[in-house]
């Protein structure tokens, strides 16, 4: 119990203060603070927005998404859903001397997806800046509107990522990734359709399935 007042009370932004206090143990705690980040995630995101994001990945050539620390496996998660709903996609290494060497390839057509949570990375700044300079579409996932990658790209959404120890949450942004590929796979059938159909053949003839 100690624990967990110590947690709450130096880990949380004050607007979430006794979100979790009726639950019994750390589980329960952890699950509605997951459940109130979720819920404000909602109420931040205009559905225009969110629509017009969505249509900015369908249309684009390739998408590269990029992130430092636990936003490197949001990156690598949201190019992994990408490309298993029929877009073309791939996540920024982190081996580079400079993230921002990746760059060199890219093309006007392609988008860039960065997660940018707090504390903010420089280097995913930077990859950003740089690609707005070279004319790029670009799209921040963040905490806030006034967060420097919401305010440096060209589109942006705001997830919710208030955490019960000094990391950042990461349901709320799980959620809006899996509703952009649902969005994008229900305006564009036929794309994500296919995609999965070749998928599934792939993993059924080298035998990768187990039957259940």
């Amino acid at each position: 119990e100690n624990l967990r007042e110590e947690m709450q009370s130096s880990a949380q932004d004050p607007s979430v203060d006794g979100v979790a206090q009726n639950a019994t143990d750390v589980l329960g705690a952890v699950a509605e603070l997951e459940i109130h980040n979720i819920k404000q995630t909602l109420e931040n995101i205009e559905r225009s927005t969110f629509e017009e994001v969505a249509t900015t990945l369908f249309r684009a050539d390739h998408v590269f998404t990029f992130g430092l620390g636990v936003s490197a496996q949001l990156a690598e998660l949201a190019s992994y859903l990408f490309t298993e709903h029929g877009l073309r996609s791939n996540s920024f290494g982190t081996h580079f001397t400079s993230p921002r060497e990746q760059l060199v390839t890219l093309r006007a057509t392609d988008v860039l997806v960065v997660f940018s949570l707090p504390p903010y990375s420089r280097q995913t700044l930077e990859v950003l800046e740089e690609a707005v300079e070279r004319g790029m579409k670009t799209i921040a996932i963040t905490d806030r509107p006034s967060a420097p990658a919401a305010i440096t790209a060209g589109q942006s959404l705001v997830v919710s990522s208030h955490g019960m120890t000094f990391t950042n949450a990461t349901a709320s942004t799980n959620v809006l990734l899996n509703a952009l590929v649902v969005e994008i796979a229900s305006r564009h059938r036929g794309d994500s359709v296919d995609a999965l159909s070749r998928i599934n053949r792939i993993l059924s003839n080298q035998s990768y399935l187990v039957d259940e």
